[in-house]
């Protein structure tokens, strides 16, 4: 029942300067202004992404994430009008 929740609650948004992360019970919030890359991942960790078709976020000075936006180009748009510093390598 839990993976089942993790799985069907996930979802991403953008609000004013900040990223919201949600999978199930896990809220992660991250600083569009300290997100310093993105790329395509296809890695096996664990994470609140649907897919292995995935988008590695590199923020902060240690931070990463993988996660799975459903249109891919429209969300690092998106995130570039916040911050146009993302190195983004689509």
């Amino acid at each position: 029942m839990f993976i089942l929740w993790l799985w069907f609650a996930a979802y991403y948004e953008i609000n004013d300067n900040q990223l919201l992360i949600v999978a199930g019970p896990i809220k992660k919030k991250i600083e569009i202004k300290e997100i310093k890359s993105i790329r395509p991942s296809r890695s096996i960790l664990s994470s609140p992404a649907l897919s292995m078709k995935r988008l590695e976020i590199l923020y902060g000075k240690w931070g990463m994430v993988l996660i799975y936006p459903k249109n891919q180009e429209n969300f690092c748009k998106n995130l570039l009008k916040i911050n146009p510093m993302i190195d983004v390598n689509m």
